[in-house]
Parts: C-alpha cells; sequence; structure tokens
C-alpha cells in the first residue's frame, strides 16, 4: 500500500478537523440561529464542576474518583480549586452557573500532622476532616452533603485513602448526577 501525498493527508485532517465545526454550523443555521445557544445550555445541564478546598494531597485524588465516575455517566467535568481555600467560608456555586448545573466540593481541611516512625523509616501522618457537598450552581441550593469525616494518611498512601473515602459515596453521588438529567 502506497502512502498518502502529504498534500492529500494534510487535507484529509483539516476535512476532518472541520467536520464538526461545519455541522454545527449548519444545524445553528437551520434552526433560526438557536442551536448554538441551545448546545450550550445543554452542554451545562451536562456539566458538573468539581472544586476542591483545602490540602489538594487528599482532595485532588477524592476528586479524580468522582470526576471519573460522572463521566462515566455521560457527564462533563470541569475542574477548579477554591482560591485561599482553607477558610471556613460557604461555598459559592454561583460563578458556575453558565458552566455547568452543579458543583460539587470537595475539601480536606487540615486538623494536624504527626511524625510516625516505622522499621527505622520516619513519615508524617496528616490528619484532615473530608467533606463532600453538591449545590445546584443556578441557585446555590443544597443538592447534597456527606457529613465530615477525619481521614488519616500519608505521601504514600494519598490516594489510596481518599479512594477508600469516596468510594462507598458513588451510590448516592449517582443519584445526584440522575437528578440532575
Amino acid at each position: 500500500m502506497r502512502p498518502w501525498p502529504a498534500s492529500l493527508a494534510l487535507a484529509a485532517l483539516l476535512a476532518l478537523a472541520c467536520a464538526p465545526m461545519v455541522s454545527a454550523a449548519g444545524a445553528d443555521a437551520a434552526s433560526g440561529g438557536r442551536g448554538a445557544a441551545a448546545s450550550r445550555s445543554g452542554a451545562a445541564a451536562s456539566t458538573l464542576a468539581l472544586v476542591i478546598v483545602g490540602d489538594a494531597a487528599i482532595a485532588a485524588p477524592a476528586r479524580d474518583v468522582i470526576g471519573a465516575y460522572a463521566q462515566e455517566h455521560g457527564f462533563h467535568v470541569i475542574e477548579a480549586r477554591e482560591p485561599g481555600g482553607e477558610g471556613d467560608r460557604r461555598p459559592d456555586p454561583r460563578p458556575f452557573a453558565r458552566k455547568a448545573a452543579a458543583v460539587f466540593y470537595i475539601e480536606a481541611m487540615p486538623v494536624g500532622a504527626t511524625e510516625v516512625e516505622y522499621y527505622g523509616n520516619v513519615s508524617t501522618l496528616y490528619s484532615v476532616q473530608m467533606a463532600l457537598s453538591a449545590y445546584r450552581s443556578g441557585d446555590g441550593s443544597l443538592l447534597w452533603r456527606m457529613p465530615a469525616q477525619s481521614v488519616d494518611f500519608t505521601a504514600l498512601n494519598a490516594r489510596e485513602k481518599a479512594e477508600e473515602t469516596v468510594e462507598p459515596l458513588l451510590a448516592e453521588i449517582g443519584q445526584e448526577l440522575r437528578r440532575l438529567r
């Protein structure tokens, strides 16, 4: 089989890259210009924002588990980190109103740290209070909340501890995702 000439390969790649834009423009023209706005609002309806607050070493892996679960169930996921996320203020989902249907907050508020010795090694055992909550982004109403629970972890097992904390909650999170549809 002979390779394609470079110009033909480039033309095929451009055609593939432009096809979604052309079909979206055609759909927009056919609907009298309403297609783009409708697809944007539909995209927001199937989009979740996942925001981590506090200790990213444990909150980020928890966000990854929830994000993967949401994507498996057909949701588009956007991620953010709460600026200055160490405070006690109430989460504000309203800035996400045009981008996502709901905002899930993964909060890991540091409680303390202890040096631990084992088999001649020393590690730091970190303690956080981890909580999950979901809010409707349009009006800020609470959809779901997991009570805060203590999670102890080291740098070596942060991902594992985050998964152990979040995975039992995936069924409840799934119920919330179905309610958002």
